[in-house]
């Protein structure tokens, strides 16, 4: 911390505690609101905290997770030896986290975006993985040293940071690659022919800025206030490099609008569990249609959310799966199959036969991708609790569209709750 002095003040039970002279304050009061300006390695953040009233109306810190890795029990783990552990409230102090609510509010400095892209060179080698893969075969292509040097040269000019959703697209190629997956294959190759035609030409606006992210050079970027958005899923998934790409699902409970927070590797991120609301005062997203990806720049965090969020979200829930057909029609015209849309279904019913499948309200079946466990987990779930609504990323498989699941809301009593299915 630089520049003044911190000066706390305990509640009517807190210690006293001392300010830049020294001198010993005695509580005058009840603390309403701290605001701490921290500069730590060149990055600058001001975390702005408000005590959170318990059931029992008493006034405590919730425990915040994130940057500043505050825990459960109130105590500060310092992320590096220029910050210590304050030693107030004492330890067993504070209620565990599923019993408290905490605000946040977070500013800080975007990680970099990346440089300049020199978008002839990136067509080039887009039109040579393309070629080198046809070339060889599906069937062999995995490991070909002309496919790898058509891959790695596209990793190059796309420069650092690779952007999120070009380096999760590379992996999904790889994956297809790796499996003989033909379909899958032809699907990601056909798309890449798409984009390197687009930059040649600089054509196609929408199928590029989807492939680059919204915080490349020249992509256009679009300001977000005052919204409230409820992060309902996050997983990590293969990316073109060995770091795994997180995405992060948030959704607008008052329009249903849907975004995508992004995170590779270990960059800076927004900081919360999940799940989480948060209240955003500003952010930047994309201008494409469709789960935008978005950056949080200043918000408050909310956690758990409330019983409201999740009754609001459960009536934006798509109920007619015929819905997901136009949408994923309308993706692939716009973006090819650049990227897996998200969305959040309400179920009318679970059939848990030798496959899982959702019904809508008018018996249309939705089918569940399998993959790590999640599928027999939403079963293991259904047979137990009713479900409200399951939150993944739409995908087609063998030419039938299905659903990755990522998590689903359970009634459990008169509570509803959140079960994270993805890793």
């Amino acid at each position: 911390m630089r520049g003044g002095a911190l000066v706390t003040a305990g509640g009517a039970d807190g210690p006293p505690t001392s300010g830049g002279s020294g001198a010993l304050m005695r509580p005058v009061g009840r603390v309403l609101r701290v605001i701490v300006e921290i500069e730590l390695g060149g990055r600058r953040e001001r975390i702005e905290w408000v005590p959170c009233a318990h059931d029992g109306g008493e006034t405590a810190d919730a425990g915040l997770e994130g940057s500043n890795q505050v825990t459960a029990t109130g105590s500060a783990r310092a992320s590096s030896p220029g910050l210590a552990a304050p030693s107030w409230p004492p330890p067993g102090a504070i209620e565990p986290l599923s019993a408290a609510r905490s605000s946040r509010t977070l500013v800080s400095f975007a990680p970099p975006a990346p440089g300049p892209i020199d978008r002839d060179e990136l067509a080039l080698a887009l039109d040579d993985l393309v070629t080198a893969v046809v070339r060889v075969g599906t069937s062999t292509a995995w490991g070909a040293p002309s496919v790898e040097a058509a891959r790695n040269r596209i990793v190059r000019a796309l420069g650092e940071p690779v952007a999120p959703a070009a380096s999760r697209f590379l992996g999904r190629l790889d994956a297809a690659l790796q499996a003989g997956d033909v379909r899958q294959c032809a699907l990601l190759l056909s798309t890449a022919a798409r984009l390197s035609d687009a930059l040649g030409a600089g054509s196609e606006t929408v199928l590029v800025e989807a492939w680059l992210g919204p915080f490349a050079d020249g992509v256009a970027q679009v300001p977000i206030v005052d919204r409230r958005l409820i992060e309902v899923a996050r997983e990590r998934l293969p990316a073109a490099t060995l770091s795994l790409v997180e995405q992060r699902l948030l959704v607008c409970p008052q329009s249903a609008e849907r975004f995508v927070e992004w995170r590779v590797s270990d960059a800076e991120a927004s900081a919360g569990p999940c799940p989480r609301a948060v209240h955003v005062s500003l952010a930047r997203a994309e201008s494409l249609p469709g789960p935008r990806a978005l950056r949080l720049e200043q918000y408050a965090v909310q956690f758990p959310p409330g019983a409201s969020d999740w009754e609001m979200l459960e009536a934006v829930a798509v109920r007619r799966f015929d819905a997901l057909e136009d949408e994923w029609a309308a993706t692939i015209e716009r973006t090819g199959h650049v990227r897996e849309p998200w969305v959040l279904v309400g179920p009318a019913e679970a059939e848990l036969d030798d496959r899982v499948v959702l019904r809508d309200v008018a018996g249309r079946r939705l089918f569940l991708a399998p993959g790590d466990g999640t599928t027999e987990a939403l079963a293991a779930l259904a047979r137990t609790s009713t479900l409200r609504w399951v939150a993944g990323r739409l995908v087609d498989r063998d030419g039938r569209l299905e659903l990755a699941v990522s998590s689903a809301a359970v009634r459990d009593g008169r509570a509803m709750r959140l079960r994270r299915l993805a890793r």
